[in-house]
């Protein structure tokens, strides 16, 4: 019969280091410029996602999209739609010149 070992209190505290210092999601600058690439988002008409891209590519920056995204009848919307919309290709995010 074997015996189980508990792991020390070192293992233990290296696993919670290495857990705490994972990197979060970078914030959305609110200030960012949105600069429409397409004239339609590339994504399949009338679904909830065509919906959100479209009123992305309407904003101006970043922070009016947030806005306009967390007001809008479910399911809503966030940073996810924004980087999802530039990394398809339909925007491009312009830093402000002070940020």
């Amino acid at each position: 019969m074997t015996t189980l070992q508990a792991p020390s209190f070192g293992m233990v505290k290296d696993v919670v280091q290495s857990v705490k210092s994972t990197s979060k999601k970078k914030r959305l600058d609110p200030q960012a410029r949105i600069i429409p690439l397409l004239e339609e988002p590339p994504v399949r008409k009338g679904t909830d996602r065509h919906r959100k891209m479209i009123l992305v590519m309407s904003c101006s920056n970043v922070g009016e999209a947030l806005d306009k995204l967390h007001h809008i009848s479910p399911p809503i919307g966030g940073g996810f739609d924004i980087r999802l919309a530039e990394k398809v290709g339909a925007i491009r995010l312009e830093l402000s010149p002070e940020g």
